[in-house]
């Protein structure tokens, strides 16, 4: 039963003292808390100890507050101090989430005070200069990322925030490496952050990619005019609708459309509906328009386009927004007709291909993995099998069977084939030798050569 609270008390559990006095201790303890009390207050009691403990307390308004409590047990009564954490604990769970929201952050974070001093220098700031904390942190003008060639700039820009202006500047840092890069800092007027009183926060964003992708775009929009009738390549311009605006005569060529033919449609629709294999290919799906869903370049050699004749070829095609910003007013589309590409693409793939095969049916003859399968030949007259058909197989180290069609013709082209029909010979002499009529088949190569009549006699002398 509490006897006594003093006002600090009264103050941080929210209770009068006259709702206080009288009242057990565990009745405001939360429950998960009460046998933790229990079991140290009877440790002190037995050991004349000091009992501590953290807790949990039901503030009048309901919540809970967390307390330290220090007590002693003398003469029948405790006396206890306590110690309210909560505030404590919400500060660091306040400091913890701003740290992960600093970490999270793409861009650079630092809090000025009103002298110009660096009070905080974000992780991720460090990562794009190069400077450590401690090197940024409590640093004055001219900052460490400040080169010297710009710092009346930077001043100007430093005065204005910390007099409380908004900002939006776009100025050149320095790394600790020396290398120079573009960067945007945005500022607005802040009184404190983190605890720590500051005249203004700066969001700072290294924008080198994107400076460089603005410039490709200046010399994108100056060349264009530049692009002439005489380019051998295919150009056409469509609006952001996808609309036609310009056909070059490279382009006409290969798709078999004049450009008057097409003005104002939907290039899409007519020359790149499609995929490679004949199924559709819809407007959202298509690769080509990434330059639309995403403002980047985009360069493919795996679509195809379909000329006025409704054949198809393969194409190789960049396509590059038209005017700068985010809302260009077109794009330019520029592809080649990459036909005689693909089909020497497919014969070097063809050509290793019976590569391959020519290795693995080297490795058959020497390790005698070919099998004869015979096929019986049936007399229709009265269903009697008078002889049989050798077929040849080769066999892959698991035993696999594979069909002729696989390594024959790799074998004639490169001249293994002779070699194949002598190891066929032998075996068929060998089963015929047994008293069976067999067939056997050889390669029209083999008969012309001295090595095979030199195995038939062989044989036969056998």
């Amino acid at each position: 039963m509490v006897l006594h609270v003093n006002a600090a008390c009264q103050r941080v559990l929210g209770w009068t003292q006259v709702e206080l006095v009288g009242s057990s201790v565990l009745d405001r303890l939360h429950p998960e808390d009460v046998e933790t009390v229990r079991a140290r207050a009877s440790l002190a009691m037995e050991t004349d100890q000091f009992a501590g403990a953290q807790v949990r307390c039901r503030h009048a308004d309901g919540s809970w507050r967390r307390l330290s409590w220090l007590g002693v047990y003398e003469l029948g009564s405790w006396t206890c101090i306590g110690s309210d954490l909560t505030g404590r604990e919400q500060a660091a769970g306040h400091r913890e989430r701003t740290g992960a929201l600093l970490r999270a952050l793409p861009d650079g974070l630092a809090t000025v005070d009103a002298s110009g001093r660096i009070t905080m220098a974000s992780e991720r700031l460090c990562e794009v200069t190069g400077f450590s904390v401690e090197e940024l942190v409590g640093s004055f003008p001219p900052y460490p990322f400040c080169p010297e060639e710009h710092a009346d700039h930077h001043r100007v820009s430093l005065d204005a925030a910390i007099g409380g202006a908004d900002g939006n500047y776009e100025v050149v840092f320095c790394r600790k490496s020396g290398e120079r890069f573009p960067a945007t800092v945005k500022t607005a007027p802040l009184g404190e952050f983190g605890g720590e009183p500051c005249a203004f926060i700066a969001v700072i964003r290294d924008v080198t990619n994107e400076v460089r992708e603005r410039e490709e775009l200046r010399e994108a929009h100056v060349n264009e005019r530049a692009i002439t009738s005489s380019m051998g390549q295919g150009l056409y311009t469509i609006d952001r609708a996808g609309r036609l605006l310009y056909l070059n005569p490279a382009a006409e060529a290969l798709l078999g459309w004049h450009h008057e033919e097409l003005i104002g449609q939907v290039m899409h629709h007519v020359v790149h509906f499609q995929r490679a294999d004949g199924t559709p290919l819809a407007v959202g799906d298509c690769p080509l328009h990434d330059v639309g869903r995403h403002g980047r370049v985009v360069r493919t050699e795996d679509e195809v386009f379909v000329r006025k004749d409704r054949s198809v070829f393969p194409i190789e095609a960049t396509v590059a927004p038209l005017g700068r910003g985010e809302a260009p007013r077109g794009y330019v589309v520029v592809f080649s007709d990459i036909s005689e590409r693909k089909a020497e693409e497919a014969r070097l793939r063809d050509q290793t291909d019976k590569m391959s095969w020519l290795r693995k049916v080297r490795d058959a003859l020497a390790h005698d993995r070919f099998v004869l399968h015979a096929q019986p030949i049936i007399d229709l007259a009265d269903g009697r099998t008078t002889q049989h058909e050798l077929l040849i197989r080769m066999l892959r180290r698991t035993g696999e069977l594979i069909p002729p069609g696989r390594f024959l013709p790799p074998a004639e082209e490169y001249g293994l084939i002779v070699d194949i029909d002598r190891w066929v010979i032998l075996q068929a002499a060998q089963i015929a030798a047994r008293g069976h009529h067999v067939e056997l088949n050889l390669s029209a190569h083999s008969f012309g050569t001295a090595r095979l009549s030199d195995k038939f006699e062989d044989v036969l002398r056998r």
